[in-house]
């Protein structure tokens, strides 16, 4: 890609979502080398391997867009280099930052994809090209053509204070508004009181549900609802049954402490 000049240009870069702000990050294209890059293990909404590059004067429905999205969940680098000629240059894929792979003879490594999408109606359009491929061609499953579940999560209802009780009353007023799944968030198992312990004692505290999952599941659908749970399967505590017995079972980065 080849500008007139830089200045006249854009990188803009997701952010994702804080509350109820969609938060982007725009600015104006310079000389020599921007990156935009995460580490944290992970992509999410808060922060995603997606930019575009955009004419200063494009806006929603005018203007020329090229967009960039990676199909990766994991540490990626998005880096865009402008020489003196004024000529674009983007890589976008895997961070390598603590990354190593060692590529055996005979063996192979696939990188990631990315989706590119060029508009010159602006971002709206852009936008809607993207959503088309990603849900085409990207998307699989019986959902894909199909209406979503709406589902209701507790965490934000109940965090670790899960009562039975208060999940039935709370899945009876869901069921009112029409919804279709009941997620079963943070703090059914183990000791989990707060997030200093029990990942990794994946197993339902009955206390809390005294039905265990089995018979809460059987009530949600009595109710009319799904029953869906939430876990991290690659998650240890070292306050947990599991970290006492298995130490080992613990991946650390030499040096630092468990959290």
């Amino acid at each position: 890609m080849t500008v007139d000049f830089c200045t006249n240009n854009l990188i803009s870069s997701s952010l994702g979502t804080f509350g109820k702000r969609k938060v982007y990050r725009k600015k104006p294209l310079a000389h020599g080398l921007q990156i935009i890059e995460s580490i944290r293990g992970e992509n999410s909404h808060q922060h995603n391997p997606f930019f575009a590059l955009i004419l200063k004067d494009a806006n929603e429905k005018y203007g020329e867009v090229y967009e960039f999205s990676l199909v990766y969940n994991g540490n990626f680098a998005i880096l865009i280099k402008v020489d003196k000629f004024n000529n674009i240059r983007v890589s976008i894929g895997i961070n390598h930052f603590d990354l190593t792979w060692i590529l055996k003879p005979n063996k192979s490594f696939q990188t990631p994809e990315v989706v590119m999408a060029y508009s010159d109606k602006g971002s709206g359009e852009m936008s809607k090209t993207h959503h088309r491929v990603y849900r085409k061609r990207l998307y699989r499953g019986e959902y894909r053509d199909r209406r979503r579940t709406i589902l209701i999560n507790t965490w934000k209802a109940t965090y670790f204070d899960v009562i039975e009780e208060k999940l039935l009353n709370l899945t009876k007023e869901a069921k009112e508004f029409g919804i279709d799944l009941f997620v079963l968030n943070d703090g059914w198992f183990g000791e989990r009181n707060n997030d200093t312990s029990s990942f990794g004692d994946w197993y339902a505290n009955r206390r809390k549900i005294p039905s265990s999952l089995e018979g809460l599941g059987k009530k949600l659908n009595k109710i009319g609802l799904k029953f869906g749970l939430w876990f991290e399967p690659e998650m240890i505590s070292p306050n947990s049954e599991l970290y006492r017995k298995h130490p080992d079972w613990s991946i650390q980065v030499k040096g630092r402490s468990l959290s």
